[in-house]
């Protein structure tokens, strides 16, 4: 069985973030994996995060994903990402860039794709299950 991951961009948020402890648990949880994937627009989506949300300086924005880069492997999206994520937009009708994201984790053999918002439990492509790691947070801690 595969057990190599795939991180959502929110998933990073949230373990850098401080104002949801619960939820910055449990992504850096799932971030620990020593098998977890990001890709490109990942990274692209997390600098844009950073910069718009969060007011992060851009010096230290390059310093965060350096760090991410040197923890996690990389998928660079090919047009072959692209032309995969338009055949999942159209099939299951999920948003271009959700698509993006499956079409990367399935180019990159994981096993499960940890995403806030989509669809939790779904299998894509035979093998690949979405997982919401924040499901139960909020009834686990009370």
């Amino acid at each position: 069985m595969n057990d190599r991951i795939f991180l959502d961009t929110k998933i990073l948020i949230y373990a850098y973030a401080v104002d949801n402890p619960h939820k910055t648990a449990e992504a850096r949880r799932v971030a620990d994996s020593p098998k977890a994937t990001i890709s490109t627009q990942v990274l692209q989506e997390f600098a844009n995060i950073m910069d718009k949300d969060f007011g992060v300086s851009w010096p230290q924005i390059l310093i965060t994903l350096q760090e991410l880069e040197s923890n996690f492997y990389i998928h660079t999206n090919q047009i072959s990402t692209v032309h995969l994520a338009c055949d999942i937009a159209r099939q299951y009708e999920f948003k271009y860039y959700d698509s993006l994201i499956v079409a990367a984790a399935i180019e990159s053999n994981c096993s499960r794709l940890y995403i806030e918002n989509l669809f939790e439990g779904k299998v894509m492509d035979g093998s690949l299950l979405i997982v919401n790691p924040f499901k139960t947070v909020g009834r686990r801690v009370q």
